[in-house]
């Protein structure tokens, strides 16, 4: 199976957090039973805002520039990140990605187990099933 990024429709994340995901592959979808797999891309000066999953999360800087953070015991631990670059938020950790280049930064995002689809990303589901 091969998978054309530009032929997946994507849903906007309005402000603060402004974003488009692209759900690649999940169980709701019938492509893939193990993990969810979909695309965050990242204004300039934008994040995804802290949150969590009952998942792990792995995600590859494809481009852009900016720093990924976790918060663990209360504290912000913030590391640079650049095009190559692979974050990984454990399951239940508080995490949050942070554009601050002047290009989009894009995520290669990874969910293993697949999650349960909510918000944006189950309406990104919903678009491709229609």
């Amino acid at each position: 199976m091969v998978i054309n990024i530009k032929d997946v429709p994507g849903v906007k994340v309005p402000a603060p957090n402004n974003r488009v995901l692209k759900t690649l592959m999940c169980p709701e979808l019938d492509n893939c039973d193990e993990h969810t797999i979909l695309i965050s891309i990242i204004e300039s000066d934008s994040s995804t805002g802290v949150h969590t999953h009952e998942a792990a999360e792995y995600m590859y800087v494809a481009t852009g520039r900016g720093e990924a953070v976790t918060i663990e015991d209360g504290e912000e631990i913030v590391e640079p990140i650049e095009p190559d670059c692979l974050i990984y938020a454990p399951e239940g950790v508080e995490h949050d990605v942070r554009n601050l280049g002047d290009e989009t930064l894009k995520l290669f995002c990874v969910y293993t187990p697949a999650i349960e689809p909510q918000g944006k990303f189950l309406e990104s589901i919903e678009i491709q099933k229609r």
